[in-house]
């Protein structure tokens, strides 16, 4: 019985020897691997049961270079600038350059006020995207109307610089071209001398009247839109306008004309007298290459097509405007037929793209999730764990007790 237990005795201890010594024989041959890869600079792969050195976060988090800079770039456009500030800003852009780079062509007065009225806007607009946490946010609705306003007016500042700034993008005038496509549209025949007929005194004097009557109906509308506060209608209407007034600076840039009273001013044979004095001021302020396309009937075309929609109304009061001031730009002698044409093309066009435009950027606004706001601390501190990794926490203070009047001395006797 003794020598059994004797016997078992040792074959546990050489069990336990045996396990001790393939237990060092790992050791070694891990150390040995761990030194090997530190000489050549590989790193032995740990084992099932050996701890894993962490890796920091910050490595695993930061972006490709190059990755996602459309979509932030994209991000960060719809969430500044409001549609008819996108549209407008390429021409703002364009003059500002212009003027930057050739200030001695800026010689009219016209040309001076609308580039200091320019540089007013923006600077309005960069103060208050400063000042006001919610300039741009859809609402409130006051801000957005203040926006819509600084963009329209931005966008008509540009009209005055066109003087100076489109001899120097497309030098030349294109009347002969207008010329010969009026020709073309009414079979080898100018249309626009043939009004001659009709020239009186009275009849040039109301012509002059409703030219002078272009943003009559856009005022009234607007006001209308504004008082009831539709504010979707009245972004339409704003967005729209800065598409016409656009376009028909891209068809100054591309076509510039002066009108038929200089292109065919041989072919008239009885003057137009001037009562009133409005053909003389319009000669006077004049940019001599606003011919293609005609934005007075663009503007009335457009404002036509909103009124039917917003207000029926409007629309049947300024109608006879939509006859009248079309047939007053041929009498007068400052468009061409073709002009017409442009112009009306133009104006259904943006009525089309305006309030399509506003929904998809309006979606997309939404889609965009705001910027998150922080300390500054907080942000400088977020910076260095995406660059150095993690921090070691430092020392933790002490835990209170449960009881903290057991940690003050007690007051000795009175």
């Amino acid at each position: 019985m003794e020598a059994s237990v004797e016997t078992a005795g040792l074959r546990h201890g050489s069990a336990d020897r045996r396990t001790g010594e393939r237990a060092a024989e790992r050791t070694v041959e891990r150390a040995g691997a761990s030194r090997i890869g530190e000489r050549t600079g590989e790193q032995a792969a740990p084992s099932r049961g050996s701890a894993r050195t962490p890796r920091p976060r910050g490595a695993e988090r930061l972006p490709r270079p190059g990755t996602g800079v459309r979509r932030r770039t994209k991000a960060a456009a719809v969430r500044l600038l409001d549609p008819k500030e996108a549209v407008a800003l390429p021409f703002v852009a364009l003059v500002a350059v212009l003027a930057v780079s050739r200030p001695a062509a800026v010689t009219h007065p016209d040309s001076r006020a609308a580039l200091a009225l320019s540089g007013a806007l923006v600077a309005v607009w960069w103060g208050l995207a400063a000042r006001l946490p919610t300039w741009h946010a859809p609402r409130p609705h006051r801000c957005r109307q203040v926006r819509d306003l600084i963009a329209v007016l931005s966008c008509l500042a540009v009209y005055p610089s066109l003087r100076w700034a489109v001899p120097l993008v497309h030098p030349g005038h294109c009347d002969h071209l207008l010329a010969a496509a009026d020709r073309w549209l009414f079979a080898g025949h100018d249309p626009v001398p043939v009004l001659d007929r009709l020239v009186d005194p009275v009849t040039t004097a109301v012509m002059a009247l409703a030219y002078a009557c272009e943003w009559a109906p856009l005022l009234a509308l607007g006001g209308f839109l504004w008082v009831r506060g539709r504010d979707r209608e009245w972004s339409d209407l704003l967005l729209g306008l800065v598409i016409v007034q656009c376009l028909g600076y891209a068809g100054y840039l591309s076509l510039p004309a002066v009108g038929p009273w200089h292109g065919l001013a041989g072919r008239f044979t009885v003057p137009l007298g001037d009562v009133l004095g409005i053909r003389r001021y319009y000669l006077a302020h004049s940019t001599g290459v606003d011919a293609f396309p005609s934005l007075h009937v663009a503007t009335i075309v457009l404002i036509a097509l909103f009124a039917w929609r917003d207000c029926r109304g409007l629309f049947w009061l300024t109608s006879p405007l939509l006859v009248v001031i079309p047939a007053s730009t041929l009498y007068l002698r400052w468009h061409y037929v073709t002009d017409l044409v442009a112009g009306a093309a133009v104006a259904v066009l943006a009525r089309a793209c305006a309030p399509r435009v506003n929904r998809a950027w309006d979606a997309a606004h939404r889609a965009v999730p705001p910027p998150r706001r922080s300390r500054t601390g907080r942000r400088r501190a977020r910076d260095r764990r995406r660059t150095i990794g993690p921090v070691a926490p430092g020392p933790r203070a002490p835990r209170r007790t449960a009881d903290p009047c057991r940690e003050r001395p007690r007051p000795g006797p009175r």
